[in-house]
């Protein structure tokens, strides 16, 4: 296509609002991940994700995610049955984990976070901390069967899983401050 056409528009966010991630569902519905802040005094303190139809002109559903502290997206993807999946990094000590959480209490300063919502955007499915210090993360990835998978980096304490591969951070692993 030589001359692209806008096919719609939308303004939308808090007081203040970066979009991080996006992506489509099988149906073509829009899924948009951001950091938002609600007074002008915060940055960038919670995540929303924010579902529009296919056709753009009806807003499904905007939620909102995070604690007390800075919550930052980095990944967004969806399953086939539309339940959208966040990866991020947060250091709110009151993050909204669920029940069933690998990791409920945030270790260092900052970890990172999965969470899986609902398709309706109703509830969360499943969220949880992960690390050990200070991680960031990358990207996420879902099979068909709605196992995650995500990427980052974490400079120590990552927990692992009996019998891995690598335990700890390799021999020239090191940390260096701006």
């Amino acid at each position: 296509m030589i001359d692209p056409i806008l096919v719609f528009d939308s303004v939308f966010g808090a007081t203040s609002s970066s979009a991080s991630a996006v992506t489509l569902d099988a149906q073509g519905n829009i899924y948009v991940a951001s950091q938002s802040s609600f007074t002008p005094v915060e940055a960038y303190g919670d995540i929303s994700l924010t579902k529009w139809t296919a056709s753009g002109n009806q807003l499904s559903y905007s939620i909102n995610l995070g604690g007390n502290g800075t919550d930052r997206v980095s990944g967004l993807t969806v399953d086939s049955s539309s339940s959208a999946y966040l990866v991020g990094s947060t250091t709110s000590p009151d993050f909204p984990v669920t029940p069933n959480a690998f990791q409920k209490n945030l270790t260092g300063s900052q970890n990172a976070f999965v969470a899986k919502v609902n398709p309706s955007g109703t509830r969360l499915a499943y969220a949880s901390l992960l690390g050990g210090g200070s991680e960031q993360t990358g990207g996420i990835a879902v099979d068909r069967s709605g196992a995650a998978y995500i990427t980052g980096t974490t400079l120590n304490n990552f927990p692992t899983t009996a019998n891995a591969f690598q335990i700890t951070p390799g021999a020239n692993c090191t940390a260096t401050s701006p």
